[in-house]
């Protein structure tokens, strides 16, 4: 999560302040980077930080783990959240699926990655040949094993699980825009009247 930037935490980000809008109380548990100076600011907006260790190299984007999956799972577990929804496949998906599974709670798996492609990109053969047979058994792990419905952005990945015999409960859900950011405000005319003088657009559609 935040201060590291990607596309996921964009998308938690925007998915938990609709959700507020809404009148909901959503939560967002993520690790705690020991570097990072929380303030209580963050903590009231629903923020909860579980230890981890980065992974090697795992400074540059954020990448941690944590293994204890049992013991942070009943640190969770007084929360007690209605849905619990996974947005990676990895250690702290499997502290949520272990606090889903205690408390009886449904689970929604959202895929963001495909981990063939980006793998048989990054290797030459054979080890993307390896490296993606490992990738299957990141996707039948916990998480998926485990879910209720599960949410993927395009056609190309449901028809991916299609062929491997997954079909229970899937959505297609494309990942949101906040496009309050694209629109323009009254008193952006001027602002607007200028750049079309300036590059010759007046009568042009831009």
């Amino acid at each position: 999560y935040f201060p590291y930037l990607n596309g996921v935490n964009v998308l938690c980000r925007l998915l938990k302040e609709e959700l507020e809008q809404l009148g909901k109380k959503p939560y967002i548990v993520t690790f705690k980077f020991p570097e990072i100076n929380y303030v209580t600011k963050e903590q009231e907006k629903n923020i909860v930080l579980v230890p981890g260790k980065y992974l090697p190299g795992g400074k540059k984007d954020g990448t941690m783990a944590n293994f204890a999956y049992g013991k942070e799972a009943a640190k969770l577990r007084p929360y007690d959240f209605d849905i619990i929804h996974l947005q990676n496949e990895f250690t702290l998906a499997k502290t949520m699926v272990k606090v889903a599974r205690k408390e009886k709670k449904p689970i929604v798996y959202t895929q963001h990655t495909m981990w063939d492609d980006m793998f048989s990109k990054r290797y030459k053969k054979p080890i993307a040949r390896v490296v993606t047979e490992l990738s299957h058994s990141i996707y039948f792990s916990a998480p998926i094993r485990n879910y209720t419905c599960m949410t993927v952005p395009t056609m190309k990945v449901r028809n991916y699980w299609m062929k491997r015999h997954v079909k229970k409960n899937m959505a297609i859900l494309p990942g949101c825009v906040d496009d309050s950011k694209f629109m323009f405000k009254e008193e952006d005319n001027a602002k607007i009247s200028e750049i079309r003088a300036k590059y010759n657009l007046n009568d042009k559609e831009v």
